[in-house]
């Protein structure tokens, strides 16, 4: 029998909240510091000069508010948003002691049910999140929901690898390495990180994704696959 959607919430939230204390550093160490280029990469990609608010969904402990916050214009202001209690006190404690502080917020919140008005937000963005939830539509026509018209939405994720000579190694280290190091070095005898290759087999194909996008009701939707052919950047605008 399947998880309810209730069920896999809380499973994912035990989950993050577990491995909150070593989630910066496994996820330097197993993207090779590469995640940081990443996050850099979509801020860049979903804020345009004049914004003055943005969102952060599925926030964990901070990185991307923290890159939005850099790209945004003074004054401005990041929301962050996450279930996972764990990481946002661990956000908080890192936001604190950077010069962004006064521009970012965290909150508590369901990236499903979001706790914010329609039209709210100049941009909206989720790095390494959308994978993780029970109902992705759901979480796109929420983004939509909260972004004022003509507003961006941009979503990092971790994909399967379809095509392409790194295919086989991406594979074998998703597969292998990644889950024993993660094991190794989180210590979680429940292995969230042998969970991380599954949700990404289980996620769609990023050309599928980008359909997915246009159907929540995006007007446009792009997306482009990095040379490894495991990261995605999908760019959305309502």
């Amino acid at each position: 029998m399947q998880p309810s959607d209730d069920e896999q919430k809380r499973e994912v939230r035990a989950m993050f909240n577990r491995i909150s204390g070593v989630y910066d550093f496994l996820n330097h160490l197993l993207s090779f510091n590469l995640d940081r280029l990443w996050r850099r990469h979509l801020a860049q990609a979903v804020v345009r000069d004049g914004e003055t608010l943005a969102l952060d969904i599925c926030c964990g402990t901070g990185d991307t508010s923290l890159e939005l916050a850099r790209r945004m214009c003074k004054n401005s202001l990041v929301v962050g948003v996450d279930f996972a209690g764990d990481m946002l006190a661990r956000m908080r404690r890192k936001v604190e002691r950077r010069e962004q502080a006064a521009a970012i917020r965290a909150c508590l919140g369901d990236a499903m049910r979001l706790p914010f008005a329609d039209e709210m937000f100049d941009t909206a963005c989720c790095g390494f999140g959308v994978r993780n939830l029970p109902d992705r539509n759901d979480a796109l026509r929420e983004m939509l929901r909260i972004i004022k018209p003509g507003g961006r939405i941009g979503i990092l994720e971790l994909v399967r690898p379809e095509k392409g000579f790194l295919r086989g190694p991406a594979l074998f280290y998703l597969r292998r390495i990644l889950p024993l190091i993660g094991r190794l070095v989180s210590g979680d005898e429940f292995n969230a990180y042998g969970y991380l290759p599954d949700s990404i087999m289980e996620f769609p194909a990023a050309e599928e994704f980008r359909r997915d996008m246009l159907e929540a009701g995006c007007k446009s939707a792009a997306c482009e696959v990095n040379k490894t052919g495991v990261v995605a950047f999908f760019i959305g605008t309502r």
